[in-house]
């Protein structure tokens, strides 16, 4: 299968050691996090500073194939609010229309890069607060079939992720419920993200589970509840690479981890499973 790692396992200094790391591995895809050289948000950076990182990247014998935190950012100054955090689903129409242009500007972004899937997590851009399932759903529908429309003429797709209320979430909390509000969407650009630390965290049946949606899948991460290294924890890893062999699946098989303790040693071990399990 396709096998690529995301940045956000180790530091922007340290992408020379990564790259050749994981190319030393057989895995020379990438999943961009791009706030990670671009802190202030995507609607600031320009074509030419992307095709940098572009090149940066495929002059490592790399590429970029998705793109994760979408809507992360960081304040300018300590005090001010961050570009992103006021940005909602559930906001004003003002809002939801900011929204909306910030997201084309990040799929803008993923073009030039190269990155195919994004990964739509997001929880804090997404709580519905008081609203009720069926209003939500109204209200976030014309906000995804508006992004997923420009998606899909940009060669991308808006990959919705399941965020569990542990994550602070109460809005598509199960992949089930993401499967269903994207048929809903029924667009092209918009499908289904599959989080291995999210079945971990709601307890279902990853195998039965992904036997039903791994034909709608765009984008697959193998992860751990918060971000955590994996390991030997009784996720179905190996059965679950079966069934997306036997559904055809051909998007990205992706590690999600955080920056581990051991730094890039960390990276080469938890790689190392990566491929143990899915290649």
């Amino acid at each position: 299968m396709n096998l690529s790692v995301s940045q956000i396992a180790w530091q922007p200094g340290e992408d020379g050691e990564a790259h050749a790391l994981l190319a030393g591995m057989g895995i020379r895809v990438l999943e961009a996090a791009p706030t990670r050289h671009f802190p202030y948000g995507l609607d600031v950076v320009t074509e030419e500073e992307l095709m940098a990182l572009r090149r940066g990247a495929e002059g490592a014998g790399m590429r970029f194939g998705a793109m994760q935190a979408l809507l992360f950012s960081r304040a300018r100054e300590e005090g001010q609010p961050t570009r992103t955090g006021h940005l909602s689903v559930f906001g004003t129409e003002e809002v939801r229309g900011e929204l909306v242009a910030y997201l084309k500007r990040v799929i803008d972004a993923a073009a030039v890069l190269g990155a195919g899937p994004l990964v739509f997590g997001s929880p804090g851009n997404r709580r519905r607060g008081g609203l009720d399932e069926e209003a939500a759903r109204e209200m976030a529908l014309p906000v995804f079939r508006e992004v997923g429309e420009y998606a899909a003429g940009r060669g991308c797709v808006v990959a919705v992720e399941a965020n569990p209320v542990d994550y602070g979430c109460d809005w598509l909390t199960g992949i089930e419920a993401v499967a269903e509000f994207v048929a809903v969407v029924d667009s092209p650009g918009v499908r289904v993200h599959w989080d291995c630390g999210c079945v971990r965290l709601n307890g279902e049946d990853a195998v039965g589970l992904l036997e039903r949606l791994a034909p709608v899948l765009a984008h697959y991460h193998v992860s751990v509840p918060f971000l955590k290294e994996p390991g030997e924890d009784g996720f179905p890893h190996r059965e679950c690479a079966g069934v997306l062999r036997a559904a055809g699946y051909d998007g990205l098989v992706s590690l999600e981890m955080g920056r581990s303790a051991r730094g890039l040693e960390g990276l080469r071990e938890s790689a190392a499973k990566l491929v143990e399990w899915y290649a």
